[in-house]
């Protein structure tokens, strides 16, 4: 008798009508809804569904979050959420690594401890998909970016793409990609005229694959879902040197970003010892028509600062642009540029690792990194959660 008076005290939130759980679902944000979509399949599938619905509506994305720290062999992955100043763990012990490559569209690009095969992660809904083995190991090792166009899962059904592309550049300008059902990797150099050295970013843009060698040159491909069509090109706008100033002891971090329908190149600027983020520049890529150039003749317009609803999140592995509202990003601040530290610190000497705010409005670097995280091997990355 006192079992079932137990049994019968107990709630059974999965017998609760659609459309109250729904009601609760809609007013959540990341990680809540993670935690509304984990007491069981019925509110799964609504977080889901809500997830959906606010894409097709809005564009809602959630608040990107760093992935900071990752204990591979354990499988337990650390996110710091910047809105909240707080830490989240997640456990993940069915997903050994050895090493993250990077992420896109909310997927962590991994290599397992044998480094021949990569697999791409959804560290929320622990969503695995296997991609071909490398006939070199240590090839993949080189990778300096991967991104992936467009997203392995189509958010509106839910379902796997048709058709889909994971595309890698590493430090020498050679890129390297395959489609889904490949049963190995295919190389191409994105510079065809010897090997530059891989400078900036990567980015997806109108149709169009672009990056920056080391001396500053933007290279595109034109890509589709099948893959590569024609020749690397070279655009020709000049890369704004006169912003640097060579009689100062800094270093400098480029990233291309999309953002409202345009390329923005940012530069980043930091001091070297100690090695401190201290300023952005941002330039808008704008076409020229006082040149012959097959190619068209670009040229980079300074950006004296964002929208006010406007936000950047930059690093070395993933960066993006975030159009914010009070709704949804609330307590996320516009004008802003928001980055990470891009140090690999196995092989850079140590030092405390940077997380910070980049106000446009008054040029002031707020810092945001908690004590307690310090310090930590890996790399930070960003990722936009996905469920």
């Amino acid at each position: 008798m006192e079992q079932r008076k137990k049994n019968e005290s107990r709630p059974e939130w999965s017998k609760l009508p659609d459309h109250i759980t729904e009601m609760i679902a809609d007013r959540l944000s990341f990680p809540d809804i993670l935690r509304f979509a984990s007491v069981c399949v019925p509110w799964r599938w609504v977080a889901a569904e809500i997830s959906r619905r606010r894409r097709r509506l809005c564009s809602y994305q959630f608040q990107p979050l760093v992935m900071f720290d990752y204990n591979f062999e354990k499988g337990f992955y650390g996110f710091f959420n910047f809105q909240e100043s707080r830490v989240y763990w997640i456990d993940i012990p069915e997903a050994p690594a050895k090493r993250c490559l990077g992420c896109s569209q909310g997927w962590l690009v991994l290599l397992d401890p044998c480094v021949a095969l990569s697999f791409l992660l959804n560290p929320f809904t622990k969503t695995r998909i296997y991609l071909p083995i490398f006939e070199e190991p240590h090839t993949c090792l080189n990778f300096e970016k991967v991104i992936l166009f467009p997203n392995p899962i189509d958010h509106t059904s839910m379902e796997m793409n048709k058709d889909w592309l994971v595309v890698a550049l590493d430090a020498y300008m050679q890129l390297f990609f395959c489609k889904i059902g490949d049963k190995s990797w295919r190389s191409m150099p994105l510079q065809p005229h010897g090997k530059a050295h891989f400078f900036g970013s990567l980015v997806f843009y109108k149709g169009r694959l672009y990056s920056l060698s080391e001396k500053g040159k933007l290279w595109f491909r034109n890509l589709t879902v099948e893959g590569f069509s024609g020749n690397a090109s070279k655009c020709g706008v000049a890369f704004p040197v006169d912003v640097i100033d060579y009689n100062v002891d800094y270093s400098i971090e480029c990233y291309l970003v999309e953002s409202q329908g345009n390329l923005l190149l940012v530069i980043r600027f930091m001091k070297k010892e100690p090695r401190r983020t201290f300023r952005f520049l941002i330039f808008k890529l704008l076409e020229s028509n006082d040149s012959n150039d097959s190619n068209g003749s670009y040229v980079w317009e300074r950006q004296m600062n964002l929208d006010d609803d406007q936000a950047l999140f930059v690093s070395r592995y993933c960066s993006k642009s975030v159009s914010l509202s009070s709704k949804e990003y609330f307590g996320l601040q516009g004008n802003s540029i928001y980055f990470t530290d891009d140090a690999y610190y196995k092989f850079e000497k140590r030092e405390y690792p940077e997380m910070g705010i980049y106000h446009f409005d008054n040029g002031r670097v707020e810092r945001c990194l908690p004590m307690d995280l310090y310090p930590f091997d890996n790399l930070s990355i960003w990722i936009t959660p996905s469920i």
